[in-house]
Protein backbone atom coordinates (compact mmCIF):
# COMPACT_ATOMS: atom_id res chain seq x y z
CA UNK A 1 0.00 0.00 0.00
CA UNK A 2 1.47 3.27 -0.93
CA UNK A 3 2.42 5.99 1.73
CA UNK A 4 1.63 9.31 1.10
CA UNK A 5 5.31 10.76 0.56
CA UNK A 6 5.24 7.60 -1.65
CA UNK A 7 2.40 9.05 -3.96
CA UNK A 8 4.03 12.45 -2.95
CA UNK A 9 7.55 11.14 -4.81
CA UNK A 10 5.14 9.64 -7.64
CA UNK A 11 3.80 12.68 -8.63
CA UNK A 12 6.82 14.65 -8.67
CA UNK A 13 8.22 12.16 -11.57
CA UNK A 14 5.24 13.81 -13.47
CA UNK A 15 6.40 16.20 -16.26
CA UNK A 16 2.63 16.54 -17.83
CA UNK A 17 3.93 20.31 -19.84
CA UNK A 18 6.56 18.88 -20.96
CA UNK A 19 5.28 15.74 -22.05
CA UNK A 20 2.00 16.41 -23.77
CA UNK A 21 4.15 17.28 -27.01
CA UNK A 22 5.27 13.99 -27.24
CA UNK A 23 2.02 12.63 -26.22
CA UNK A 24 0.47 14.20 -29.19
CA UNK A 25 3.33 13.49 -31.58
CA UNK A 26 2.88 9.42 -30.75
CA UNK A 27 -0.56 9.93 -31.30
CA UNK A 28 -0.80 11.97 -34.51
CA UNK A 29 -1.55 8.69 -36.21
CA UNK A 30 -4.92 9.41 -34.90
CA UNK A 31 -5.17 12.95 -35.46
CA UNK A 32 -4.46 12.30 -39.13
CA UNK A 33 -6.77 9.62 -39.51
CA UNK A 34 -9.74 12.31 -38.02
CA UNK A 35 -8.48 14.51 -40.61
CA UNK A 36 -8.27 12.29 -42.97
CA UNK A 37 -11.83 11.11 -42.55
CA UNK A 38 -13.33 14.73 -42.82
CA UNK A 39 -11.71 15.13 -46.12
CA UNK A 40 -13.17 11.63 -47.31
CA UNK A 41 -16.85 13.44 -46.76
CA UNK A 42 -15.58 16.99 -48.42
CA UNK A 43 -15.33 19.14 -45.06
CA UNK A 44 -13.16 21.29 -43.78
CA UNK A 45 -12.36 21.65 -40.19
CA UNK A 46 -15.11 24.27 -39.93
CA UNK A 47 -17.74 21.90 -41.20
CA UNK A 48 -18.04 23.37 -44.51
CA UNK A 49 -17.50 21.72 -47.55
CA UNK A 50 -14.36 22.19 -49.36
CA UNK A 51 -14.38 24.79 -52.18
CA UNK A 52 -14.23 25.92 -54.64
CA UNK A 53 -15.52 23.05 -56.29
CA UNK A 54 -13.91 20.97 -59.57
CA UNK A 55 -14.47 23.58 -62.40
CA UNK A 56 -13.79 20.67 -64.90
CA UNK A 57 -17.05 18.47 -65.06
CA UNK A 58 -14.45 15.37 -66.64
CA UNK A 59 -12.40 15.50 -63.56
CA UNK A 60 -15.58 16.26 -61.20
CA UNK A 61 -17.11 12.91 -62.69
CA UNK A 62 -14.35 11.12 -62.47
CA UNK A 63 -13.64 12.03 -58.82
CA UNK A 64 -17.61 11.00 -58.19
CA UNK A 65 -16.93 7.86 -59.27
CA UNK A 66 -13.75 7.35 -56.92
CA UNK A 67 -15.39 8.99 -54.05
CA UNK A 68 -18.95 10.02 -53.83
CA UNK A 69 -19.35 10.90 -49.95
CA UNK A 70 -18.50 14.59 -50.70
CA UNK A 71 -20.56 15.21 -53.15
CA UNK A 72 -21.06 15.94 -57.13
CA UNK A 73 -17.91 18.27 -57.25
CA UNK A 74 -16.42 18.52 -54.08
CA UNK A 75 -13.14 18.06 -53.48
CA UNK A 76 -11.56 15.25 -51.26
CA UNK A 77 -7.82 16.19 -51.49
CA UNK A 78 -7.48 12.82 -52.60
CA UNK A 79 -6.67 11.02 -56.26
CA UNK A 80 -3.07 9.26 -56.01
CA UNK A 81 -3.26 8.60 -51.92
CA UNK A 82 0.46 10.15 -51.57
CA UNK A 83 -1.29 13.24 -49.55
CA UNK A 84 -3.34 11.51 -47.67
CA UNK A 85 0.08 8.65 -47.27
CA UNK A 86 2.57 11.55 -46.04
CA UNK A 87 0.00 13.04 -43.36
CA UNK A 88 1.59 13.77 -40.23
CA UNK A 89 1.24 15.62 -37.13
CA UNK A 90 3.61 16.91 -34.78
CA UNK A 91 2.81 19.07 -31.46
CA UNK A 92 4.93 21.69 -29.86
CA UNK A 93 3.38 23.18 -27.34
CA UNK A 94 0.20 22.56 -26.40
CA UNK A 95 -0.28 23.32 -30.30
CA UNK A 96 -0.20 20.48 -33.35
CA UNK A 97 0.49 21.01 -37.11
CA UNK A 98 -0.43 18.39 -39.56
CA UNK A 99 1.61 18.60 -42.99
CA UNK A 100 2.16 16.06 -45.71
CA UNK A 101 5.62 15.95 -46.94
CA UNK A 102 4.61 15.77 -50.96
CA UNK A 103 5.01 18.04 -52.92
CA UNK A 104 1.87 18.35 -53.67
CA UNK A 105 0.96 19.39 -50.33
CA UNK A 106 2.31 22.74 -51.15
CA UNK A 107 1.05 23.28 -54.66
CA UNK A 108 -1.52 26.07 -55.43
CA UNK A 109 -4.04 23.13 -55.97
CA UNK A 110 -4.04 22.45 -52.36
CA UNK A 111 -3.15 25.49 -50.87
CA UNK A 112 -6.45 27.69 -52.32
CA UNK A 113 -8.47 25.28 -49.55
CA UNK A 114 -6.41 27.22 -47.01
CA UNK A 115 -5.58 25.88 -43.52
CA UNK A 116 -8.73 24.67 -42.55
CA UNK A 117 -8.09 21.58 -45.10
CA UNK A 118 -5.50 20.12 -43.04
CA UNK A 119 -6.85 20.66 -39.64
CA UNK A 120 -9.20 19.09 -36.92
CA UNK A 121 -13.22 19.74 -36.74
CA UNK A 122 -14.32 20.63 -33.28
CA UNK A 123 -16.12 17.24 -33.12
CA UNK A 124 -12.58 15.37 -34.37
CA UNK A 125 -11.05 17.39 -31.42
CA UNK A 126 -13.58 16.02 -29.33
CA UNK A 127 -13.37 12.65 -30.15
CA UNK A 128 -9.59 12.34 -30.19
CA UNK A 129 -9.28 13.66 -26.45
CA UNK A 130 -11.82 10.90 -25.24
CA UNK A 131 -10.86 8.38 -27.39
CA UNK A 132 -6.67 8.77 -27.88
CA UNK A 133 -5.69 11.90 -25.69
CA UNK A 134 -7.20 11.55 -22.31
CA UNK A 135 -6.37 7.78 -22.36
CA UNK A 136 -2.91 8.77 -23.18
CA UNK A 137 -2.35 10.68 -20.29
CA UNK A 138 -4.19 8.24 -18.09
CA UNK A 139 -1.09 6.10 -19.20
CA UNK A 140 1.46 8.23 -18.63
CA UNK A 141 0.22 9.21 -14.81
CA UNK A 142 -0.07 5.23 -14.39
CA UNK A 143 3.14 4.90 -15.68
CA UNK A 144 4.71 7.43 -13.82
CA UNK A 145 2.34 7.01 -10.16
CA UNK A 146 1.27 3.55 -10.53
CA UNK A 147 -2.21 5.19 -9.76
CA UNK A 148 -5.06 3.62 -11.85
CA UNK A 149 -8.18 5.06 -13.81
CA UNK A 150 -11.48 3.73 -13.43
Amino acid sequence: MATIQDLYEAFSQLHLRESLPIIITETGPQIVELVQEQLQQGNLATGEKISPQYVDDEYAKLKNEMNASPGYGIPDAKYTGALYDEMKAEASGDTYDIESSVDYAKSKNILQYGPQLLAMSEDSKQTYCDETLGPAIQQYITEKTGLLFE
